[in-house]
C-alpha cells in the first residue's frame, strides 16, 4: 500500500513538472535562472521592495558573523538600509557564475559566485567578490526564496 502511494505522488509531481514547462514553455531551471538575473539587476538597482517580493513570508537571510534576518518585513527593512544612499551617484555591476542549480520539486538550491563592482566616479572602483547560496521554493507557480547567504572571498 505505501508503495502505491508512493507511486501516485511520484506521477502526480511528474505531471505537474511537465505541465509546469509546458504551460510557461520554460523549464523550472530556466526559470530560476531568470529569476537569479533578476535578483542581480534588482539589487544593481537598489530596488528594496520588488527585492524583497522574491522572498517568502517565512525567509531568512543569514551572513556569516551577523544574525539572522527573519520574515519578509525584516528583509525590506534590510534592503533599505542596505541601499541607502550616501548622496553621491553610484554604479553598481553584478556579474554572476552558476556553481550549481539543483532542482528537487518544491525546492531548489541555487549556488553562484559573484563579482561586484561599484564605481562613484570618484577614485578607483571597489570590487567584492564570493559566494551565495539561495534556497527556493514552488508555491503553484511561483518560485519564492525561503533562505539566502552569501560568503565575502576577501
Amino acid at each position: 500500500m505505501k508503495y502505491k502511494m508512493l507511486a501516485v505522488i511520484l506521477l502526480v509531481a511528474m505531471t505537474s513538472l511537465s505541465a509546469y514547462a509546458s504551460a510557461t514553455g520554460q523549464t523550472d531551471n530556466q526559470v530560476l535562472q531568470n529569476l537569479m538575473a533578476k535578483m542581480m539587476r534588482l539589487n544593481e538597482q537598489e530596488n528594496s521592495k520588488a527585492l524583497t517580493a522574491m522572498y517568502s513570508a517565512e525567509a531568512v537571510i543569514k551572513y556569516p558573523d551577523e544574525e539572522p534576518i527573519h520574515g519578509k518585513q525584516s528583509i525590506e527593512k534590510f534592503y533599505e538600509e542596505v541601499f541607502i544612499s550616501t548622496g553621491e551617484e553610484v554604479v553598481k555591476k553584478i556579474e554572476t557564475e552558476t556553481l550549481f542549480l539543483n532542482v528537487e520539486i518544491p525546492f531548489a538550491f541555487y549556488g553562484v559566485r559573484y563579482k561586484e563592482t561599484i564605481s562613484s566616479g570618484q577614485g578607483p572602483a571597489e570590487v567584492h567578490r564570493g559566494r551565495f547560496v539561495t534556497l527556493w521554493h514552488r508555491v503553484g507557480e511561483k518560485w519564492l526564496i525561503v533562505f539566502d547567504t552569501s560568503y565575502s572571498d576577501e
